[in-house]
């Protein structure tokens, strides 16, 4: 049999192939001369066009069966909604508002703050990725992950899709914590809007291998559904859009380093192209955790300070609670104690108060909530004097009191906790 050749580029065909060239890497059209199509995958119009007379539904048809051809599974995006939801459940049953929960019960489950996340529980980057503001929030981010993530997964394969996915989660929390230090954060949104980017970056390294009207028909539909999200986090308070935006472009970069052509050949070196963006990934999160953390430390945003106010304030409460065991143990003496006291508690206490009221009286701050807090820091401060006096002069009445006082510092934390933010 004669020597055939590819119509695109005019390179050698072997006798049998996949219905690519092992060249170009293109879809075969009907050539002139003789071609011998695998059973598997017969003859098809040229990628990035369609026979004349194709509808789009056809257009589509092709490229989803190409898709199954080269990822026969995609099932990480249903693993991924799966986790998402069972997150959720588990948070219900423990009692968590299914509808509106607390802030502090989201810091609790893993949210995203940064005074906390960069104290060291950098964790919160990603499991903040998993949690959700009541059920619409979740419904609303499944349906968009589930619309764009399963055809993008089989565009990268499975591996990589995760890979990208727990990447953009993380890109989106740094993101957010970098643009709003006080804010805690939760949400797939993020990783959901970086799924987006690297479908457009996908597609555009595997444009010349998808029928012309299946691709521009998605690239319209994605593009608008990112519009509407984009739009709608602009307009609708308390939406994350620092996330969405880092999400999407993290996405790009992973896409675009992840695609390519749509082909049994290309399939072949998603592994190296895994490994290449799981190396690349963490001098960029790195170097990105570092910015971030600048950023939120250098913020004189009022919500931010007062942000990193709590986090010193659990701090100091940290050293006294521990020393009061090593008291009861027998391990910390009367003048240890006041030593301790002393230094890490009363005078970093002090320096917290004068703190607070430089933003006491900021624009945007729920006028009530700062009162209470103000009086809280008193009180607690009232409560450690008089146990140093009750300790030092072996006061009992002082001692009585500093239990009281403490007890009604106890107290005034819940009342704040259930005061809004803000205005």
């Amino acid at each position: 049999m004669s020597l055939v050749h590819c119509p695109q580029c005019g390179g050698i065909l072997p006798a049998t192939h996949d219905g690519f060239c092992p060249t170009c890497k293109k879809f075969l059209g009907q050539p002139a001369g003789e071609i011998v199509h695998t059973e598997e995958s017969p003859a098809s119009p040229q990628a990035g066009s369609t026979s004349p007379g194709a509808t789009e539904a056809e257009a589509f048809r092709q490229w989803h069966a190409d898709l199954r051809r080269i990822t026969p599974l995609a099932p990480v995006t249903p693993i991924l909604i799966a986790i998402n939801v069972l997150v959720f459940v588990a948070m219900a049953v423990a009692g968590v508002n299914p509808f509106n929960p607390s802030i502090d019960t989201l810091i609790a489950w893993g949210a995203n703050f940064s005074p906390v996340t960069f104290s060291g529980e950098w964790w919160r980057l990603l499991t903040s990725a998993f949690l959700h503001i009541g059920i619409g929030h979740l419904a609303f981010n499944m349906f968009c992950l589930i619309g764009v993530g399963l055809l993008t997964e089989r565009m990268v394969g499975g591996p990589g899709f995760l890979l990208l996915y727990l990447i953009c989660a993380i890109a989106g929390s740094l993101a957010s914590a970098a643009w709003s230090p006080g804010v805690v954060a939760v949400g797939a949104s993020g990783a959901v809007f970086g799924v987006f980017g690297a479908f457009f970056a996908a597609c555009s390294r595997a444009s010349d291998t998808i029928p012309k009207l299946a691709l521009d028909a998605s690239r319209v539909n994605m593009g608008k559904l990112l519009v509407i999200n984009l739009v709608f986090g602009l307009v609708v308070p308390n939406i994350d859009v620092a996330a969405h935006v880092g999400g999407l472009v993290c996405g790009f970069g992973c896409g675009f380093l992840l695609g390519h052509p749509i082909s049994t050949e290309a399939v072949r070196g998603r592994t190296t192209r895994n490994l290449l963006l799981a190396v690349l990934s963490v001098p960029v999160i790195g170097l990105g955790i570092l910015v971030a953390h600048s950023h939120a430390t250098n913020s004189h945003d009022p919500a931010s300070e007062l942000a990193r106010i709590g986090t010193d304030e659990e701090k100091v409460l940290k050293v006294y609670n521990d020393a009061i065991q090593r008291v009861e143990k027998g391990t910390l003496d009367d003048a240890g104690f006041i030593a301790i006291l002393d230094k890490d508690v009363l005078a970093p206490w002090s320096e917290i108060r004068q703190r607070f009221n430089k933003v006491k009286g900021a624009t945007g701050m729920n006028p009530q909530r700062m009162q209470q807090i103000a009086d809280y820091l008193a009180v607690r401060e009232e409560g450690f004097d008089l146990l140093r006096k009750a300790i030092a002069t072996n006061d009992e009445k002082a001692g009585a009191q500093s239990r009281e006082k403490m007890l009604r510092a106890d107290q005034m934390v819940e009342a704040i906790n259930k005061t809004p933010r803000d205005r």
